[in-house]
């Protein structure tokens, strides 16, 4: 171990107490250490082989001292240390066992610290704000003396909101054109763009692939099951036969369009929905759904008379760039 030169200054007057062979000898700091190698071999303190300086230099050029010059020192320093002076002896005992108590408290604190700090309970990072625009836009509607409740857009797959897509296409400006594959309906506009909405899709939206047009338009459309649904569900559907007023409850939701093909029904429809959660799903009844804020927005912008295309599997995902 290594002292600063001052520490070893102040300890060399007892150096001799240390080392009974040279009693008489005004020794450095040398004689004290246990692997010294500075001593000469016949017992006279000559030089320091060290550096090859005399006793008076010797002492401020080697720093290495001995287990008990140490706890000299560090006995010097504190008062209520006891010496024997008949011995010259100084117990240093006591303050290595306080120096190891503190030494060990020390190192509990950091450890403890150390736990304390990793051993609390991680909080969740906060939620990103949501855009004011896009709440807007899902926001509680009254419309037709009905209360169409606000949609939580923190819950919807951004892919799934309402927007304005790049989307090029031989269509015309206005024309529909639902892609049930991959669960989007584009209403076609100028300059190689769309919006764009996200749709759930039942069974019956999958039946139906081609061109047809937009003959009727609802608000808050009846609702009658079809005698298929009926045979299939006779519990379920059997009571609604006569049909289900507008409304809420009323599994079209706020507006529907439906499609004609050579001037008959295909009974293929697209409609509102308050099932948030089937937003680019496959559903199991009704047949192209969109959120009743997004039907009503569609419904404002397409007229009797606008051409729908249904695309097949093997054209699905053309178009958006």
């Amino acid at each position: 171990m290594a002292l600063l030169h001052d520490d070893v200054a102040s300890i060399t007057s007892d150096c001799r107490l240390l080392s009974p062979h040279f009693p008489n000898q005004k020794h450095c700091h040398h004689a004290s250490v246990r692997k010294c190698r500075f001593m000469a071999s016949s017992g006279q303190l000559k030089a320091c082989r060290k550096c090859g300086s005399e006793r008076g230099a010797a002492k401020t050029q080697c720093g290495e001292i001995s287990r008990e010059a140490f706890h000299i020192a560090i006995a010097r320093s504190l008062p209520q240390t006891r010496t024997n002076k008949s011995m010259r002896f100084i117990n240093v005992m006591p303050a290595v066992r306080i120096l190891k108590r503190l030494c060990a408290a020390a190192g509990l604190a950091l450890l403890l610290t150390a736990c304390s700090q990793t051993s609390g309970v991680q909080r969740q990072p906060a939620a990103p704000p949501v855009d004011p625009a896009l709440q807007a836009m899902y926001a509680e509607v009254q419309d037709g003396g009905q209360i169409i409740p606000a949609v939580d857009v923190s819950k919807m797959d951004p892919r799934n909101v309402r927007q304005v897509v790049n989307y090029r296409t031989s269509y015309l400006p206005g024309t529909i054109v639902v892609d049930p594959h991959a669960r989007f309906l584009y209403l076609v506009m100028e300059g190689d763009k769309a919006m764009r909405y996200g749709i759930g899709v039942a069974k019956a939206g999958l039946e139906f692939q081609g061109v047809g047009d937009i003959n009727r338009k609802a608000r808050w459309p009846g609702w009658v099951p079809t005698q298929n649904m009926i045979a299939r569900e006779p519990d379920r559907y059997g009571p609604l036969a006569q049909g289900l007023p507008g409304g809420i409850d009323n599994p079209l939701g706020a507006r529907a369009l439906y499609l004609y093909q050579n001037g008959r029904d295909t009974l293929y429809r697209i409609h509102g929905t308050n099932e948030a959660w089937s937003i680019g799903q496959s559903v199991s009844s009704g047949c192209i759904r969109l959120l009743n804020q997004d039907i009503i927005d569609l419904h404002a912008r397409v007229p009797v008379g606008s051409q729908m295309v249904v695309l097949p599997l093997e054209e699905s995902g053309r178009g958006e760039f």
